[in-house]
């Protein structure tokens, strides 16, 4: 299974699509890490108003014309406000969510990794979801 993600970050007037890892907590919105330093950063220090896109499941379906050929998949788009996250409980809870959501398990990581991680949560104020050929 495939799985896109970006986030577009708008800085003064120019958007930045910028790949990242992800994970939703239902209710409360979509957490995402980051290096201490780096665009994503300087963007969010700007400007919190994010768009994000997910999709998933992608298969070509293939015909005899070239015009006739499709792709199916599912996806989300959304729009939020991201902010940095600095109590501790709530950045373990934001990187338990995104491990297992790539893991499949809980994995142990150092509680000193965590301190030099930025945890950012995107607070979602719409969403919507589209799926072809499904």
């Amino acid at each position: 299974m495939l799985f896109d993600e970006c986030i577009l970050l708008n800085q003064r007037g120019f958007f930045n699509f910028i790949p990242l890892e992800f994970a939703i907590n239902r209710g409360i919105g979509v957490y995402f890490h980051s290096a201490p330093k780096g665009k994503k950063l300087d963007i969010l220090g700007s400007n919190n108003k994010v768009c994000f896109e997910f999709d998933i499941d992608h298969r070509i379906v293939k015909a005899q014309d070239a015009c006739g050929w499709s792709m199916n998949y599912r996806s989300v788009i959304g729009f939020g406000k991201a902010s940095i996250l600095d109590d501790s409980e709530e950045k373990i809870t934001a990187i338990n969510t995104i491990i297992t959501r790539y893991a499949g398990k809980s994995l142990p990581y150092s509680k000193a990794k965590l301190k030099d991680m930025v945890i950012i949560k995107v607070e979602i104020e719409s969403i919507t979801g589209k799926e072809s050929g499904y």
